[in-house]
């Protein structure tokens, strides 16, 4: 690794734009509370603006990543539910632990 980088300290702005797939798993998918796990795959566009030519180019780049996690689905309804998850995702330039709540509609809903 290139000393310069290891005692430099840069500032810029930093995003992800994720596109990506999941396969989830309920241990109980009719119940109002639903525990789940959950694996998937995705293309991470990386894109940066330290100023440093380096660095840049290591941050503008597509990159193709995994997460893994789990999570409790609740029912509020026949098609609403609301979540709380803990992922984990792993690539190239990209490793993040993230909490993620919200709310879903449930379309198509096999299990009831």
């Amino acid at each position: 690794s290139d000393p310069f980088f290891e005692d430099s300290t840069f500032h810029g702005n930093y995003f992800d734009l994720t596109a990506g797939v999941n396969v989830v798993g309920y241990l109980s998918p009719d119940g109002k509370v639903s525990p789940y796990a959950l694996a998937g795959l995705a293309v991470h566009a990386l894109s940066s603006t330290f100023g440093s030519p380096l660095l840049d180019a290591r941050y503008n780049a597509n990159r193709l990543g995994s997460h893994f996690g789990a999570g409790v689905r609740f029912r509020s309804g026949s098609r609403q539910a609301f979540y709380a998850e803990l992922r984990h995702t792993f690539a190239d330039e990209v490793d993040r632990t993230a909490v993620r709540v919200g709310a879903m509609m449930l379309f198509g809903d096999l299990h009831r």
